[in-house]
């Protein structure tokens, strides 16, 4: 028999986080608790993080990651300028109409 779960009056779902590459950076593994209680929202990657170590996270992230606001994904900084060029770069439409379409559109 499986039961399921719902969300009580105090608790609201999160939404699901996308990991970044390489790093957790102490962000939740559970999807439910109370924002502000149990997490914050990390403003750089937009995780949920354990409110103990919010401010720790924050630095961390914002050191280390880069929110692209054209795809609402995180990406390493080391890896910023590749995924603009990979993802985010204007390209020749291939039906040969004279409109160009981004790279990650094909």
């Amino acid at each position: 028999t499986t039961s399921t779960s719902t969300p009580t009056d105090k608790q609201t779902t999160l939404s699901p986080i996308t990991a970044i590459k390489g790093t957790s950076l102490g962000t939740l593994r559970t999807s439910s608790g109370v924002e502000g209680v149990d997490y914050s929202v990390c403003p750089n990657c937009r995780a949920a993080v354990p409110q103990a170590t919010i401010q720790m996270h924050t630095l961390a992230c914002q050191r280390r990651n880069y929110y692209c606001t054209i795809c609402n994904s995180v990406v390493q900084k080391s890896d910023k300028e590749k995924h603009e060029q990979e993802k985010h770069t204007p390209i020749p439409c291939p039906l040969g109409c004279p409109e160009s379409i981004m790279k990650d559109a094909v």
